[in-house]
């Protein structure tokens, strides 16, 4: 958690100002913020600054009250830099911004056999905290997709393609928005996932 919360600040430290300005006045990432839909993909060559743009979009919802957590996967870290440990991160990040969530998140973390696989992880602390009625919404950012393992790779867009699932059926929950960052090659398990989809 550490590595990952000082990797963020140096990368904070070392973009330039109005660097990534531009994002914010996209269409679809304004959507996304307003939470017309959960999950927004930003897929980019190596190299062309999406770690910066991930750490602009953290800046821009954190300065404007947000609730935002973030994890960079990054190369040589791949092995472990799994889902477990990435939706753990999150998870505790969130438990130093938002109060309420900390208790609910202790609640479960006593319950060990909760936390033993990804799916079951992201149910219960994520899932079901953020869709209770009066949740503040939460913005995740997961920048590298690209870099975690093939396997690892698939889980996260899983993930990603079970709350686009559930916000589409109930609408309004869970109060998660989900921003994921990699290179194109990316774009076939995506499409593989949200395959004859529009959205």
């Amino acid at each position: 958690a550490a590595d990952n919360e000082a990797f963020g600040k140096n990368i904070e430290a070392s973009r330039l100002s109005r660097s990534g300005d531009w994002v914010l006045k996209e269409q679809l990432y304004d959507k996304w913020i307003q939470m017309e839909f959960p999950v927004l993909w930003i897929l980019g060559k190596p190299g062309t600054g999406k770690t910066y743009l991930a750490s602009r979009i953290l800046s821009h919802i954190r300065q404007n009250s947000g609730l935002a957590s973030f994890f960079y996967i990054r190369e040589g870290m791949n092995t472990q830099h799994t889902p477990e440990v990435i939706l753990k991160v999150i998870a505790y990040q969130i438990t130093r911004l938002h109060e309420t969530y900390r208790e609910r998140a202790v609640g479960v973390c006593k319950d060990g056999a909760s936390l033993l696989i990804p799916e079951s992880i992201w149910e219960n602390l994520f899932v079901k905290p953020f869709s209770e009625e009066a949740t503040k919404p939460v913005f995740v950012i997961i920048d590298g997709v690209d870099e975690a393992t093939p396997h690892n790779q698939e889980l996260v867009v899983q993930l990603a393609k079970k709350l686009s699932d559930l916000r589409s059926t109930t609408r309004k929950y869970p109060v998660i928005q989900l921003l994921l960052l990699g290179r194109p090659d990316l774009e076939y398990n995506v499409s593989n996932e949200w395959q004859g989809e529009k959205r």
